[in-house]
């Protein structure tokens, strides 16, 4: 191997390494604003009221309150009520508006003959999550189900 060619693969080195650190920085702040945003996402005025809303309806909640009283509740705007007693679940659901990052709570009721046996937050993607900040669940004995049990903060 002569010199020309020693020249020619340490200058390809040299770019290579210069183009690797470039790249490198350019993707770490990348993925540190996409965090930032993310992260001010899930803490702006309006997740922390949305969850602020969803909290006063579930301390208006109680345990065999009729569901008629659950179904007349006075909603804030932008969150929805789902109604899935008549397909047979036994709950109704009421969610806060939608929001970028997926961190909706949803707000479940369980009934059972027409009372409400269970009181719970959950997060949109999971009736299993019990977010940060949500009070704890409520449940008639007996009727908790079991992935409730199971990721219950008193199970912890």
């Amino acid at each position: 191997m002569n010199d020309s060619q020693s020249t020619v693969g340490a200058r390809f080195l040299r770019g290579f390494a210069k183009f690797f650190l470039a790249a490198f920085a350019y993707s770490t702040m990348v993925l540190i604003v996409l965090g930032l945003i993310i992260y001010r996402s899930n803490h702006s005025p309006e997740v922390l009221q949305a969850q602020k809303d969803l909290l006063r309806l579930h301390a208006q909640l109680k345990l065999d309150m009729p569901l008629e009283s659950v179904l007349g509740l006075d909603l804030p705007e932008g969150f929805s009520l789902q109604d899935r007693t008549k397909d047979g679940s036994g709950e109704v659901a009421i969610q806060t508006p939608d929001l970028w990052t997926a961190m909706n709570w949803v707000l479940y009721v369980e009934v059972k003959d027409s009372k409400v046996v269970g009181i719970y937050i959950a997060t949109v993607d999971s009736k299993a999550d019990h977010p940060r900040g949500a009070p704890p669940d409520l449940f008639a004995p007996g009727t908790a189900p079991w992935y409730r049990v199971m990721n219950s903060p008193a199970a912890q």
